[in-house]
């Protein structure tokens, strides 16, 4: 490719013809446009009703009367991080996932809302994301795009590597069993529990389950429940061993032991109409016995409680098959105190209820088909745990991503990873990777009520899953739960309202050495979307970025291989999520984290090519990350009424297409000169602006860029300084506005508010110079004195290295002080392809050789990372004149100096407080971001800007 000039200049115009105006558009794949028109471009209504459109050469933003203007730039600088998220309560701006919370424990009839429970719908809900339901059991075809399923890494092929249970000594996992190694020479050997003999060491407190069995469960009139329980399932076990027990038996039983009423016509016609004479003499003389066994000994079986896995706990709890089975049994009964009250306020409200209560209810007609169907399911587990007890291990974990480690998306040169899509396959059938459950974030979601997809079959198909549901609190946009080990008992047809109990399903997957099947399933929860439009914003696009690299990450200490992650349509049924947007953030996510992508798209074989022509596309362009957050950055701020797979495939380097379709439309006025090179790298900005002004004519060069708006006067404005001034040497520039509202708000508001004498003192303040570029209009004269800018290809900040050389050579500068510009923020403009160390180091350079060498001595506001970071950054020169830092924290005050560890000398330099400084100072401290408190204190020091100090930030 090669870098093009397009000038474009009017032949006659009688108010400013010595007026050019440079407009620049900079491109990402090596080109650089600059189109030099005239002051009379066709003008659009902004201020005023006018809004002159300058060099935009296609204008296809939209608006919709639904959507609000975006004000924060994708990156870690935006307001919506996860550390603020996790600060908020329930009450935050992420839209609430459904949960199981309407039930009123005090009534005998629950009430429910069966499209409240999951993130996939139960109901028939025609979207255009909706599930194709017809050809849901369709044979897989082996069809795919991409890389083969072979090719990728899998564990059951590579199995992790893992540290013998002795060893580990993280007191955030939690062991129910003693140290335990699997011998796949001796795989009837079990797990044994922590504590030997039948002890039972109790914990009864909010960090822990609290179990039936604890000495502390008392009722009202403070007598312990535990003896009551014992009392009633020993007689429900008996009358299940004699073949007299009754649905009513275990109905007053549950009710016994909880000590509350339930309806139970959802279990009641399971065992009455829906099995058959076998199927329901078996569960109650066999099956129901060894529940009543399980749940008795439960103190035994455990021999302690397991913790609860709360926000932020990043704790792993470990455990037995038969331990599960234990617990399972005991929420079979409802045993699990105080979990049935979900109220605000209450202890468990940001807990999932893991009792069965809600499972057994079916309302006044029995249940639903699919409710029966799930029921199927758990009692299938029961059967066949009964038939032989499995004997692994299991582990859940959750994990909290630490802000430390979130990406920065916007510097990320992460390539894409591999990518298989395929359409006629289920997450559960795809061994060996890490397998998506796409989670309400109350995990589990609807499965103890009538939702039934993807998360919901999951767990009754692997019912030891249902353990997190008595575990794990809510989770955060940056939280994650991990489920190892579940084995899976049922096979089944159908989905939503047609799902149905198969067959007896046998789990051959391979077992790691602490005895757990090598499956991972991670919980992860999308936002529902009640507003479509919603999902495309910035901080719910970084939201879901955030978590589904939180579910993907694999921390830097492992090395083993990394496996695939095999994922669909997350969120993407009641949740009204957009499938092409999902798919692209996790294939953004899974790059980030270096592990290859099986894309399942649930029967849609359109979704398929599409994606894949997508990856296909980004691949040969060589994408990166980066590029990938740029497109949705992009996407969000213009683009949301035009498919985004079509907006990705349709945005490419098309500048010299673009400005042959204006030709004619142009040369009606313009004389048209198109310019470049056929080098294959770009020459940068800089060089595209000097051609621009190269093949432009006249006095003075009014510059912009061409995806910004500039008002009808500005020109006139500008030119009537330059003339009044009659100084070639004059840098003029004008206030601005940022498009869209509110972007890179604290940085605009500087720029517009600066005197006219801060616009000298405060130019190594900040990234960019105190005039912003887009609105310059100089002299050609002095530019070309100047010998114009730099001409380093992408990376170099020729701007602010012009504007230090005007100063250098005593060059003034003068600003408009009206609003002339419209600057419009988008994450593919060139400022974003320079590094800030780029520009620290221009900075540092320009001040040390106009200030600090010429002083002898000075004093750092700033005893943190910014401040001592400016230090490093001096020569050694200048750093002996550093005398002390001086700060306002008394942490940084008490430590008492400050050493460069990497220094050969490392000098002790004093910390100060701030009013014990003597001029002259250096301040590195960001303005605007203490309350003022900084700003008070500095001026309470009677200090004179420019002579006393000097601001570096």
């Amino acid at each position: 490719m090669s870098d093009s000039t397009a000038n474009v200049e009017q032949e006659s115009n009688k108010d400013h013809q010595d007026v050019n105006i440079t407009t620049a558009t900079t491109f990402s794949k090596k080109r650089c446009i600059e189109l030099i028109t005239s002051s009379n471009i066709e003008t659009e209504t902004k201020n005023h009703g006018k809004r002159t459109k300058g060099s935009d050469i296609v204008n296809t933003s939209t608006s919709d009367k639904n959507d609000e203007p975006i004000s924060s730039p994708y990156d870690d600088g935006t307001e919506e991080t996860t550390s603020n998220v996790q600060k908020k309560d329930k009450s935050c701006d992420e839209p609430s996932s459904p949960r199981i919370n309407n039930y009123d424990e005090d009534s005998l009839e629950g009430k429910f809302n069966e499209n409240e429970y999951s993130q996939e719908e139960p109901s028939s809900q025609h979207t255009t994301d909706s599930l194709d339901l017809v050809n849901v059991d369709e044979e897989d075809d082996g069809t795919f795009q991409g890389t083969p399923l072979s090719e990728i890494a899998n564990i059951c092929q590579h199995p992790p590597t893992l540290s013998d249970m002795n060893d580990i000594r993280d007191n955030n996992h939690t062991f129910l069993i003693k140290p335990f190694k699997y011998d796949p020479n001796a795989p009837d050997r079990e797990p044994e529990p922590f504590y030997e003999n039948g002890t039972y060491v109790d914990e009864w407190d909010q960090d822990y389950v609290r179990l039936p069995c604890s000495q502390s469960y008392i009722t009202k009139n403070g007598t312990q429940r535990w003896p009551i329980i014992q009392g009633s399932l020993t007689k429900l076990q008996h009358l299940s061993e004699t073949q007299m027990a009754t649905m009513e038996d275990i109905k007053e039983t549950i009710e016994e032991c909880a000590g509350r009423n339930y309806e139970f016509n959802c279990l009641e016609r399971l065992l009455n109409e829906v099995y058959s004479g076998d199927e329901r003499g078996y569960f109650m003389s066999t099956v129901l016995s060894n529940i009543c066994s399980l749940a008795l000994n439960v103190d035994k079986i455990c021999s302690r409680p397991p913790p609860l896995l709360r926000i932020g706990s990043n704790r792993t709890v470990t455990m037995s098959q038969k331990q599960a089975a234990s617990l399972l049994a005991c929420a079979f009964f409802c045993l699990f105190p105080r979990r049935f009250n979900q109220k605000i306020g209450s202890e468990y409200e940001n807990y999932p209820n893991p009792n069965f209560n809600t499972l057994f209810h079916g309302g006044r007609s029995g249940g639903s088909t699919w409710k029966i169907e799930k029921l199927k399911c758990v009692f299938h587990y029961f059967h066949r745990i009964t038939e032989k007890m499995p004997n692994g291990v299991m582990t859940l974990r959750r994990y909290q991503l630490p802000e430390s480690c979130a990406p920065k998306w916007t510097e990320s040169k992460e390539p894409l990873c591999k990518i298989h899509i395929t359409k006629n396959k289920s997450i559960e059938d795809v061994a060996g990777l890490l397998q998506v459950d796409f989670a309400n974030k109350y995990i589990g979601g609807g499965v103890m009520n009538e939702g039934c997809v993807q998360e919901e079959i999951r767990f009754v198909i692997c019912p030891e899953m249902l353990i997190s549901l008595l575990l794990c609190e809510v989770m955060k946009p940056n939280e994650c739960v991990f489920l190892i080990g579940c084995e899976r008992f049922s096979s089944y047809r159908g989905y939503s309202t047609s799902f149905e109990f198969k067959e007896n399903y046998v789990d051959q997957t391979p077992k790691d050495s602490w005895g757990r099947k090598l499956c991972h399933v991670v919980a992860m929860d999308a936002i529902a979307f009640y507003n479509r439009a919603t999902q495309f914003k910035l901080p719910q696009m970084k939201r879901e970025l955030i978590k589904a690299y939180t579910c993907f990450r694999i921390p830097a200490a492992v090395t083993d291989k990394k496996s695939g992650v095999v994922t669909g349509n997350w969120g993407c049924g009641a949740f009204n999520g957009n499938k092409q947007l999902k798919a692209i953030i996790q294939l953004i996510a899974a790059s980030q984290a270096g592990r290859p992508l099986v894309y399942l798209t649930f029967r849609d074989q359109k979704l398929v090519d599409s994606f894949y022509e997508v990856y296909e596309y980004l691949s040969n362009e060589k994408a990166t990350v980066k590029d990938l957050c740029a497109y949705l950055q992009h996407y969000a701020d213009l683009y949301r009424k035009l498919p985004l797979f079509d907006y990705i495939l349709q945005t490419s380097d098309e500048t010299l297409c673009v400005i042959e379709q204006w030709r004619k439309r142009l040369e009606l006025k313009y004389k048209l000169i198109i310019n470049g090179h056929e080098d294959s790298e770009a020459r940068g900005v800089g060089y595209g602006k000097n051609r621009a002004v190269q093949y432009s004519s006249g006095r003075f060069l009014c510059f912009q860029d061409a995806d910004d708006l500039m008002c009808q006067n500005r020109i006139h404005e500008q030119y009537h300084v330059a003339i009044n001034e009659n100084d070639d040497a004059i840098l003029i520039g004008s206030k601005y506005e940022r498009i869209p509202e509110g972007s890179t708000d604290r940085y605009t508001q500087w720029a517009n508010n600066l005197s006219q004498e801060q616009l000298y003192t405060q130019i190594y303040l900040a990234h960019g110079p105190t005039i912003i570029m887009p609105t310059w209009f100089c002299s050609r004269s002095w530019f070309d004195r100047l010998g114009g800018f730099d001409e380093i290809a992408k990376g170099h900040c020729e701007d602010l290295t012009f504007f230090f050389k005007h100063l250098r050579n005593g060059g003034r500068l003068y600003r408009v002080d009206k609003m002339l510009l419209y600057y419009r923020y988008h994450p593919e403009a060139a400022t974003f392809s320079v590094h800030e160390d780029v520009i620290w180091s221009v900075r540092i350079q320009e001040m040390q050789s106009n200030i600090i060498d010429n002083l002898e001595k000075l004093t750092i506001w700033n005893a943190g990372k910014q401040g001592r970071k400016f230090y490093r950054s001096l020569n050694d020169a200048n750093k002996r004149k550093v005398t002390c830092f001086c700060d306002m924290d008394p942490k940084k005050i008490s430590k008492g100096f400050y050493t460069d560890e990497l220094s050969q000398d490392k000098r002790r330099i004093p910390v100060i407080h701030f009013t014990q400084a003597t001029p002259p100072i250096i301040i590195c401290v960001k303005l605007g971001l203490t309350n003022n408190d900084f700003e008070t204190n500095l001026s309470s020091m009677n200090l004179r800007e420019g002579i006393d100090y000097w601001l570096f930030s």
